[in-house]
């Protein structure tokens, strides 16, 4: 006899389980389907604290190591912009294992393997694993990341890429006060620089003493190979008076930032990078999916409880609580956004940074927490393209020439299917 779920997820990454432990919570059946369910998450993650949602079993402050109250911004010698907020790494096998256990504890189950095939029905959707076992589930999750196989997306395309090359190093020398996160440094590369794709340093001290470095390009048109961020970094600290005794480990991520929305009338779910909830003017997703991840479990157990309710509707609700109306407008503003900030020259880069956080407060941290309504974005944007050169704001607006997809978007709000 097939066996029977409410809910399967495939992925075990941050997002997938964020979700899966909330759904388990529901009281709803839940099993997390992936080729090594528990395997180590191989990226660092951190955050704003304010971002993280409060949740029985989450002790943030505990998870978050090392926190600072404040995160610095250096976009030239003179000094840096501070920005008042707390920040910190999130620890990846602490978390992982906080949500584990609250997903076991509540009965959660995981079977080792991977989904090959999903077949939608009346009642819910067939999987065939690659192994060739068939599971059946009310509604099936697909959390596997930016390449999810299972979930349908509008059209457009990819046009911007986040690449970070980072080492958790011992070093000769600090490239940064060691009480202090540095969020981005522009230094160290000049004006003249003949680069595409512009990078910056991000940097923090964890306890150990080791410095976890990484050199980011924050969003480019192109994918900027590893090596080339591996060379800038050895050319930034080597500016910067700092060799590299020994390094502990390497990081290599690739983030694509402003996927296409998924579409919102298909049978299945998507969640996370599945779902394009990374954002795409900042790259950060994991705070995001932890404070949606609630909302969309009781979605889920409220659709699923109703008398003879209708999986494909749930699923359609599901999706109006990841992407509400309001959010896919936003979310169309901060793409048009992202393609511009891609096409940016260093120095057009560091202006715009220094007249976004010029802005007040509740606007830029509105902007990075996706908490502003459209109007808000509207004057986040507005804000800092008044406070930019003629140059800089011509270039804008040959930017948004070149990318006409993305304005038409902006401009009528991204709804339509």
């Amino acid at each position: 006899m097939m066996k029977q779920t409410d809910i399967a997820i495939a992925g075990a990454g941050p997002s997938a389980m964020l979700l899966a432990a909330e759904v388990a919570e529901t009281g709803l059946s839940a099993i997390i389907i992936a080729p090594e369910p528990q395997e180590t998450w191989p990226n660092q993650y951190a955050c704003w604290r304010d971002e993280l949602p409060d949740r029985p079993g989450m002790d943030w402050d505990e998870l978050i190591t090392p926190s600072f109250p404040s995160a610095q911004i250096w976009l030239d010698d003179r000094s840096p912009l501070v920005l008042e907020r707390q920040y910190g790494r999130l620890e990846g096998s602490k978390l992982q294992r906080a949500l584990w256990q609250r997903f076991e504890s509540a009965g959660g189950r995981a079977r080792s393997g991977r989904v090959n095939q999903v077949n939608y029905d009346a009642r819910g959707a067939e999987l065939r694993l690659v192994d060739g076992e068939d599971l059946r589930a009310t509604v099936f999750v697909d959390a596997t990341g930016h390449g999810a196989r299972f979930i349908q997306r509008r059209q457009g395309k990819t046009s911007g890429y986040q690449v970070a090359y980072g080492v958790l190093a011992d070093l000769k020398g600090e490239p940064a006060p060691s009480d202090r996160m540095t969020l981005m440094d522009y230094r160290g590369i000049t004006p003249g620089d003949d680069i595409s794709n512009p990078s910056f340093l991000y940097a923090f001290q964890r306890e150990s003493g080791l410095w976890f470095l990484e050199e980011t390009v924050l969003v480019g048109p192109n994918k900027t190979g590893f090596e080339t961020l591996r060379k800038r970094l050895e050319r930034r600290l080597g500016s910067m008076g700092v060799s590299v005794n020994r390094v502990f480990e390497e990081e290599r991520c690739l983030i694509p930032m402003n996927p296409p929305l998924p579409r919102m009338d298909q049978p299945g779910l998507g969640y996370g990078g599945a779902a394009s909830m990374v954002h795409p003017a900042s790259g950060y997703m994991v705070a995001y999916a932890a404070g949606r991840a609630p909302r969309v479990a009781s979605c889920l157990a409220h659709g699923l409880g109703r008398s003879g309710s209708d999986p494909r509707q749930v699923v359609r609700e599901a999706w109006d609580v990841i992407w509400p109306r309001s959010d896919r407008q936003s979310h169309a503003l901060y793409r048009l956004g992202s393609n511009i900030l891609a096409e940016f020259s260093v120095e057009e880069t560091r202006e715009f940074f220094r007249a976004f956080f010029e802005q007040p407060k509740s606007r830029w941290r509105g902007y990075h927490s996706r908490s502003l309504d459209v109007r808000g974005v509207m004057a986040s944007m507005w804000g800092t393209f008044g406070q930019l050169r003629p140059e800089i704001r011509k270039a804008m607006f040959a930017a948004i020439a070149r990318n006409p997809r993305e304005a038409w978007e902006a401009m009528r709000g991204g709804l339509p299917e």
